[in-house]
Protein backbone atom coordinates (compact mmCIF):
# COMPACT_ATOMS: atom_id res chain seq x y z
CA UNK A 1 0.00 0.00 0.00
CA UNK A 2 3.11 2.68 0.39
CA UNK A 3 3.69 2.51 -3.19
CA UNK A 4 0.56 4.16 -4.31
CA UNK A 5 0.38 7.47 -5.00
CA UNK A 6 -1.85 9.62 -3.52
CA UNK A 7 -4.61 9.92 -6.27
CA UNK A 8 -4.51 6.13 -6.07
CA UNK A 9 -5.53 6.10 -2.59
CA UNK A 10 -7.78 8.83 -2.97
CA UNK A 11 -9.55 7.06 -5.82
CA UNK A 12 -9.33 3.73 -3.65
CA UNK A 13 -10.73 5.60 -0.55
CA UNK A 14 -13.73 7.26 -2.46
CA UNK A 15 -14.80 3.82 -3.54
CA UNK A 16 -14.70 2.80 -0.22
CA UNK A 17 -16.96 5.44 1.38
CA UNK A 18 -19.46 4.78 -1.35
CA UNK A 19 -19.89 1.36 -0.39
CA UNK A 20 -20.07 1.90 2.84
CA UNK A 21 -22.68 4.12 2.51
CA UNK A 22 -24.75 1.32 -0.03
CA UNK A 23 -23.82 -0.98 2.74
CA UNK A 24 -24.85 0.89 5.58
CA UNK A 25 -28.31 1.63 3.54
CA UNK A 26 -28.68 -2.26 3.56
CA UNK A 27 -27.89 -2.86 6.87
CA UNK A 28 -30.95 -0.59 7.79
CA UNK A 29 -32.81 -2.40 5.62
CA UNK A 30 -32.49 -6.45 6.61
CA UNK A 31 -33.43 -7.99 9.66
CA UNK A 32 -31.28 -7.74 12.51
CA UNK A 33 -31.23 -11.37 12.71
CA UNK A 34 -30.56 -12.52 9.99
CA UNK A 35 -27.74 -14.33 8.28
CA UNK A 36 -27.49 -10.81 5.24
CA UNK A 37 -27.04 -8.86 8.90
CA UNK A 38 -24.02 -10.05 9.92
CA UNK A 39 -22.47 -10.53 7.01
CA UNK A 40 -23.20 -7.08 6.05
CA UNK A 41 -21.78 -5.83 9.32
CA UNK A 42 -18.58 -7.52 8.88
CA UNK A 43 -18.02 -6.37 5.44
CA UNK A 44 -18.64 -2.72 6.88
CA UNK A 45 -15.75 -3.23 9.46
CA UNK A 46 -13.79 -4.69 6.85
CA UNK A 47 -14.23 -1.50 5.19
CA UNK A 48 -13.50 0.22 7.48
CA UNK A 49 -10.22 -1.30 8.82
CA UNK A 50 -9.30 -0.87 5.22
CA UNK A 51 -10.19 3.29 5.56
CA UNK A 52 -7.89 3.50 8.11
CA UNK A 53 -5.13 1.78 6.81
CA UNK A 54 -5.15 4.25 4.00
CA UNK A 55 -6.29 7.41 6.26
CA UNK A 56 -2.69 6.32 8.70
CA UNK A 57 -5.21 6.09 11.44
CA UNK A 58 -7.96 8.57 10.60
CA UNK A 59 -11.13 7.67 11.66
CA UNK A 60 -14.18 7.15 9.25
CA UNK A 61 -15.73 10.50 10.69
CA UNK A 62 -12.79 12.54 10.09
CA UNK A 63 -12.36 11.19 6.96
CA UNK A 64 -16.40 12.39 6.12
CA UNK A 65 -15.81 15.60 7.04
CA UNK A 66 -12.83 15.80 5.17
CA UNK A 67 -13.82 14.09 2.00
CA UNK A 68 -16.20 16.09 0.05
CA UNK A 69 -15.98 14.60 -3.97
CA UNK A 70 -13.46 12.18 -5.63
CA UNK A 71 -10.72 14.62 -4.72
CA UNK A 72 -9.95 15.56 -0.95
CA UNK A 73 -7.74 18.33 -0.84
CA UNK A 74 -4.97 17.73 1.44
CA UNK A 75 -5.00 21.32 3.52
CA UNK A 76 -8.17 20.84 4.46
CA UNK A 77 -7.08 17.15 5.53
CA UNK A 78 -4.77 18.35 7.61
CA UNK A 79 -6.71 21.32 9.31
CA UNK A 80 -9.63 18.52 10.49
CA UNK A 81 -6.49 16.39 12.09
CA UNK A 82 -5.70 19.30 14.14
CA UNK A 83 -9.50 19.56 16.00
Amino acid sequence: MDQMSYFEKLENLYVLKETRQMLLKKLQETNPNTVLHHVISDDLNKIEQEMTLYTDGQTVEVLDKAMTSSLMNPAIYYELDED
